[in-house]
């Protein structure tokens, strides 16, 4: 019988493995956030240009959300590329209101 903690402590030990793994590889996971589908020939042509801005292989993997209103929002680590459309009225909500 396995005790919660040590099963509680799974995803944290899996998730360590990755980063190391990556590390080693020279690549990183990416997730990125489109609203709306991404086709297999857009995902590649996507995924090069985000390996070129951030340097390194990237294992991507995709989700939509639709609040994005368009565009994409890349998460690599703690370093976030946001070009969607909600990022872009948000810097304008606050250049108007500044």
């Amino acid at each position: 019988m396995i005790e919660n903690g040590r099963l509680a402590a799974l995803p944290e030990v899996a998730q360590q493995f990755r980063e190391m793994k990556n590390a080693q590889g020279g690549s990183s996971d990416a997730v990125v956030y489109s609203a709306f589908p991404i086709a297999g020939e857009q995902l590649g042509a996507v995924a090069q240009a985000l390996e070129k801005r951030f340097g390194r292989k990237l294992n991507l993997t995709v989700q939509e959300d639709p609040s994005l209103i368009g565009g994409i929002r890349v998460v690599v680590g703690d370093e976030v590329l946001d070009t969607s459309v909600k990022a872009r009225l948000e810097q304008m909500k606050v250049a108007l209101t500044a």
